[in-house]
């Protein structure tokens, strides 16, 4: 891992992050409180904090071979990065469990943090790896203030490209012999060049099935309703990335590529 090229790309995120929120008439102002939801190893943590907000990290665990254990160190030592606490859920009653949760002992989760504590709550690339929709959003509620914004990136169920595994629409079509057809053309994701088709279906096919969780855009208004006002803002990420009109609509953008997903934490109880 290159530090000056992470902490370029937490730079960008921040922009984008604090674009889109001034841009939703929520900007993001000097010590406020923010949390990075998945933060990995801190980079956008520790970018927060050189900008004056009072910004915190979490994630399910910080093993990660290509995370900055350097900085994780130093978060850690500050009480910055912390680690959601988790317990695995049986899969008896799987038909019975809510949208948004894979039938197959899954994650419960609680955010290690006191509720009402954040004005903002942010994500990139993580929402497709939460096991349990519905929890998440209930921790996320009680979490934040009543009035506090969230902004989640992350891709779409059918993209273009999954991004984990280089299948085509792997997200939300992924039978096995559509893995065998792309492994044989030679698709692999970066780290896993050396293995043969064979091993790259066995490994696609079990993270496919282990590892992320798309849902449609349906299925998360679903989930966030009872506690948020949600809408998809791709297209003011295209009002400040305004070269990305050359190339797509904000509509193709939200169904082949990324969404960005915004919203109020409603001040009631979540329902």
């Amino acid at each position: 891992m290159d530090p000056e090229r992470e902490a370029g790309r937490a730079s960008e995120r921040f922009h984008r992050f604090s674009s889109i929120f001034a841009l939703r008439g929520k900007p993001i102002l000097k010590e406020k409180t923010l949390l990075d939801f998945g933060c990995g190893s801190g980079h956008l943590v520790k970018e927060c904090l050189l900008q004056g907000v009072d910004a915190y990290g979490c994630d399910v665990d910080f093993l990660a071979a290509t995370y900055d254990q350097a900085l994780l160190g130093e978060l850690k030592s500050k009480n910055r990065a912390r680690e959601i606490e988790t317990n695995r859920m049986g899969s008896s009653g799987a038909d019975r469990l809510p949208i948004g949760t894979k039938p197959d002992a899954f994650r419960s989760y609680r955010l290690p943090f006191e509720d009402c504590t954040f004005d903002f709550v942010v994500s990139s690339e993580v929402l497709e790896h939460v096991a349990n929709y519905e929890n998440v959003a209930r921790e996320l509620h009680r979490v934040m203030k009543p009035g506090a914004a969230f902004l989640h990136v992350f891709p779409p169920k059918f993209a273009l490209l999954e991004g984990h595994t280089n299948i085509p629409f792997g997200g939300g079509f992924n039978p096995t012999w559509w893995l065998k057809v792309w492994a044989h053309f030679g698709l692999r994701i970066w780290h896993h060049r050396e293995l043969t088709a064979g091993q790259y279906v066995i490994w696609a096919r079990h993270y496919l099935d282990t590892c992320v969780n798309y849902l449609t855009k349906a299925e998360l208004q679903d989930v966030f309703r009872d506690g948020f006002d949600l809408r998809f803002v791709e297209r003011d990420f295209f009002r400040i990335r305004p070269v990305c009109w050359v190339f797509l609509l904000p509509s193709v953008y939200s169904g082949l590529r990324c969404r960005f997903m915004y919203g109020i934490r409603r001040g009631e109880r979540y329902q």
